[in-house]
């Protein structure tokens, strides 16, 4: 994980805040935390999939970089 410098995250709904829902296995979750602080994170999505607000939990980490088309 050290080695990467960006890694395209996929959502199936994200908000203003960056807060993503994923596919409810929790890997990104778990993943994400482990990449250098160096490494870019960037969601993937739709407009369609921008929602008012998502709900989080304490481990939820917000996408500094959503792309939406």
């Amino acid at each position: 994980a050290e080695a990467l410098d960006m890694i395209v995250v996929p959502l199936v709904a994200f908000d203003q805040t960056g807060a993503r829902l994923g596919y409810g296995g929790g890997c990104y979750d778990r993943y994400l935390p482990m990449l250098s602080p160096a490494c870019q994170i960037i969601g993937i999505a739709f407009d369609e999939q921008r929602v008012d607000h998502v709900p989080t939990d304490a481990h939820d980490l917000p996408l500094p970089h959503i792309i939406s088309a």
